[in-house]
């Protein structure tokens, strides 16, 4: 079916090509057909006063399903990002039963691969098979030691596509992470640290790559915009110290990127934070004026996708459009029109700036109130 309309006089910041400038965005059958001013189109969107970008990606999200389908499942969860305006996640594969066995693991991607999003599926570093290796694995949701993990490392000699997501979820995490660090430069594997959370650990962070260590890290939405003070997460909420090292660390190049962690859960009891729709707000809301547009919405896309090697979606003539319009009105975030199935979601009733309004990925437009 032939669809054709026009994006007009959208202030369009584009992270990929560093630029931004006013435009029109020609779409055809969900691929950007052009870029100038005054295209001439019998459907056309108003974005005289709107922000248009690319898609978000995040490498650590939560989609729960299997025992856990009243938290979250694949198809809310995916719509949930969709909301947040993400179209390229990566899921980690600690669900119950955890993703340790060749059905379930199939299961999984089978179901992920139906999504209108990109939906990659982390491996658990438990499940390891020499005919099945993937790009992607973690110990999410279960500690691991120094032991373990190099036993599992000698599996991976001269295997340099694939990235291992190490989580250091406690009191330890900053003597943890420079014992890994030490570790994987002995490997040809890639290290990505996740979520880090303390101040030391920036340091160490910044103190290794200074001297040639090559590995990347991410830092989550929550921790560098407190939380509750009783709130249940796993590394827990940080101080203002640690909330100044983490946001220093970002806008220096120590921290990578920024992945949400997006954790639902059916109650309050468990650890865990549903976020991925308030991702970009609570961003806007930290940089807002430290930096530019184009260098914070990089912490969720641009950064990202170089980090774990996925697709840039670049806002360029022959590209499949993949695009978040985004109004500059305040809003209430409230429950009602949360997507995801989790009711673990902080900031609910806070004021926000720039709401979401249309996210665009090939043929689909999804509109939001």
């Amino acid at each position: 079916m032939f669809f054709r309309y026009v994006l007009k006089n959208c202030n369009i910041v584009d992270v990929f090509s560093n630029k931004e400038y006013k435009s029109d965005i020609l779409i055809e059958d969900g691929i950007i057909k052009d870029i100038d001013t005054n295209i001439v189109c019998k459907v056309e969107f108003n974005c005289s006063d709107k922000i248009v970008t690319s898609t978000f990606s995040d490498g650590h999200v939560h989609f729960r399903d299997l025992l856990q389908k009243g938290s979250g499942t694949i198809e809310s969860e995916s719509k949930a990002c969709i909301h947040g305006g993400f179209a390229q996640v990566l899921v980690m594969p600690n669900t119950i039963p955890p993703l340790t066995n060749m059905f379930l693991v199939e299961y999984y991607k089978g179901k992920l691969r139906k999504l209108n999003i990109d939906a990659k599926l982390v491996y658990d570093y438990r499940y390891y098979r020499i005919d099945d290796i993937n790009k992607y694995y973690t110990n999410d949701g279960k500690d691991i030691s120094l032991k373990d993990l190099k036993k599992f490392l000698i599996n991976f000699i001269n295997n340099s596509d694939t990235i291992f997501i190490l989580h250091c979820c406690d009191v330890h995490e900053p003597s943890k992470i420079l014992s890994a660090i030490e570790l994987f430069s002995n490997y040809d594997i890639k290290l990505h640290i996740t979520h880090v959370s303390k101040k030391r650990s920036v340091e160490i962070i910044r103190k290794a790559k200074e001297e040639g260590f090559n590995f990347t890290c991410d830092v989550t939405p929550h921790h560098l915009f407190l939380l509750p003070y009783d709130w249940k997460v796993n590394p827990l909420p940080n101080n203002f110290r640690d909330v100044y090292a983490l946001i220093d660390g970002l806008l220096d190049g120590t921290i990578d990127c920024i992945c949400s962690d997006h954790s639902p859960h059916s109650n309050f009891s468990k650890n865990g934070v549903n976020i991925i729709e308030s991702v970009y707000n609570i961003i806007f809301k930290v940089f807002d004026g430290r930096v530019s547009q184009k260098q914070y919405l990089s912490y969720i896309s641009k950064n990202v996708n170089k980090v774990f090697d996925l697709k840039d979606r670049k806002i360029e003539i022959g590209k499949m459009a993949s695009l978040v319009v985004i109004n500059k009105k305040s809003f209430i975030k409230n429950q009602e029109k949360i997507y995801s199935k989790g009711i673990n979601i902080p900031y609910l009733n806070n004021k926000f700036v720039n709401k979401i309004e249309k996210v665009i990925i090939g043929n689909n437009i999804y509109e939001f109130e």
